[in-house]
């Protein structure tokens, strides 16, 4: 088995126009999961938010990119979570179907401006050797298709005829039905998989659960996880069955922010190969 590291940012923008309430806790939390479940060393794992001393400007967010896939080595896992304002710009090098360049917003947006899809692909994506394998979250707006990746899958679930919606998930009470698009992508070849917030044209919801800020995609995202995990002290994550794919992942994900009243937000897949599909996670 290979080594594991992960970069973790979380932006509430605090006193600023900006403001957000649940990224901080959304960084948190996704750090607690990696090093209580995932086994997750907290010597590799660089967590950067407005608390922190090195805080998320775009100049750090850029350093600790090319950290996360400096010096790695096949069997490898990286992750890299974002929880924070994302916005679009118009697409300047036509390579977007929608016309759009998707975003992420640092501290310091109003004097360094965004960070675009187009140096994420450039500068992370196509920086994972093969072998590798890179695991992205984004909870942000207009995130479907931050990486660029090829190939993305929606979901469109939905409760079957005769159920009602209760608050627990069972995946039998909801329809199977995903829809496949291709985006102007090259082909890499590192291992990459992404799950953002919304799709492109959406936004994700800056969230009060339980009476705590949480983005609404981190929050729903940790409950499938959770919910699917058996701990396993001697090994990396064990999930029921021993497995848990991507296309399920996609599915509660989904299901679950419909349950929670956010039903104005969908959750997508990207992937750096279609047939990836059916792979089972592996943090």
């Amino acid at each position: 088995m290979g080594s594991k590291k992960a970069l973790i940012l979380g932006l509430n923008y605090k006193n600023s126009k900006y403001e957000l309430n649940g990224c901080i806790s959304d960084a948190n939390n996704m750090y607690n999961f990696l090093t209580n479940n995932c086994l997750f060393n907290s010597k590799n794992i660089k967590i950067l938010t407005d608390d922190t001393k090195n805080k998320p400007t775009l100049s750090n967010i850029k350093k600790y990119i090319k950290w996360l896939v400096s010096d790695v080595l096949p069997g490898d896992i990286l992750v890299f979570t974002y929880s924070g304002h994302g916005s679009n710009i118009k697409d300047k090098t036509n390579d977007e179907t929608d016309g759009s360049d998707e975003v992420l917003v640092p501290l310091d947006i109003d004097n360094k401006g965004f960070l675009t899809d187009d140096w994420l692909f450039k500068n992370l994506v196509q920086k994972v050797p093969k072998g590798v394998t890179l695991w992205c979250f984004f909870d942000c707006c207009n995130s479907g298709t931050l990486l660029d990746l090829k190939y993305n899958y929606k979901s469109s679930c939905s409760l079957k005829k005769g159920k009602n919606t209760v608050e627990n998930y069972v995946s039998t009470d909801w329809t199977d039905s995903f829809k496949l698009s291709v985006e102007k992508s090259k082909e890499i070849i590192g291992n990459v998989y992404m799950f953002s917030g919304c799709q492109d044209n959406e936004y994700s919801e800056d969230a009060f659960v339980n009476n705590k800020g949480t983005g609404a995609f981190t929050y729903c995202l940790l409950e499938c996880l959770k919910n699917n995990l058996i701990k396993n002290s001697e090994s990396s994550s064990r999930f029921v069955n021993g497995k848990l794919k991507l296309c399920d992942i996609l599915k509660e994900v989904n299901c679950r922010l419909d349950i929670n009243g956010f039903t104005t937000q969908n959750t997508q897949l990207s992937l750096c190969n279609y047939e990836h599909f059916n792979k089972t996670l592996d943090l």
